[in-house]
């Protein structure tokens, strides 16, 4: 299982989650009157943990989960906060391949006017060592 399936696989967890446009699948036509979300994985450069024999990298990097929520169509506040609260920030983990994938932070961030949508995004930032 990679990263973002590992992640991906934890946000389905959301209890009422619209549809996802997931990377590389088909495009979905968003209904006029229907939320839906895009999760995309921002790898970011590894930094050193040790050195030495025993020396590892720290790979790391952020899920953006955008929700598109039509204009006028009411508060997305409470799905934002099960989306955020679904990654359990500081001390939760997923297994990876075998290695642990730390959840480091979630947070939301700002919505902003996007055509006839408000995209409101929430970040997940991970790490896992890399040997």
């Amino acid at each position: 299982m990679s990263i973002y399936e590992a992640l991906i696989a934890q946000l389905q967890t959301v209890p009422g989650l619209p549809r996802q446009q997931l990377t590389n699948q088909p495009l979905i036509q968003p209904k006029a009157n229907e939320q839906w979300v895009r999760p995309t994985l921002l790898r970011a450069e590894s930094t050193t943990g040790a050195i030495g024999r025993d020396g590892y990298l720290i790979e790391q990097g952020t899920l953006q989960i955008d929700l598109f929520t039509p204009k006028g169509s009411g508060d997305a506040s409470a799905l934002l906060a099960d989306i955020r609260a679904a990654f359990n920030e500081r001390g939760s983990s997923l297994s990876v391949d075998g290695r642990q994938l730390r959840i480091t932070k979630a947070w939301i961030g700002n919505a902003i006017e996007d055509g006839a949508w408000f995209k409101t995004s929430v970040y997940v930032r991970w790490e896992r060592n890399e040997r």
